[in-house]
């Protein structure tokens, strides 16, 4: 089980709440392909709200429940661990490295 919920401010805008759609062979890799997910969504509303003419006022902030996952979206030192992730979804590296998105920890 997986999902997201996106706020604006204190208000959420945007939620999901689904079965993991695909298999991980850890759950390193089923956090990260979820991050990556969120991303996705959180560029969307991005460009929604820029088309809006409404900009934040810093990067949007993700919290990730699994540590490991969270040292992995700022560097690739896993990579032994998680070189079968697909690249396509290492963009949430590249979107940390660029400072445009924040992931930061929190305990479930």
């Amino acid at each position: 089980m997986g999902g997201y919920l996106v706020f604006f401010g204190h208000t959420p805008i945007s939620w999901k709440s689904s079965k993991q759609c695909t298999i991980a062979r850890s759950s390193i890799e089923a956090e990260y392909k979820a991050l990556a997910d969120d991303i996705a969504e959180v560029i969307w509303l991005q460009y929604l709200l820029s088309d809006l003419h409404i900009s934040p006022s810093s990067a949007p902030t993700i919290w990730c429940d699994n540590l490991s996952a969270t040292y992995l979206s700022a560097n690739l030192i896993f990579h032994s661990h998680t070189k079968h992730i697909k690249v396509d979804y290492h963009f949430v590296c590249d979107r940390v490295a660029k400072k445009e998105i924040q992931i930061r920890f929190i305990s479930s």
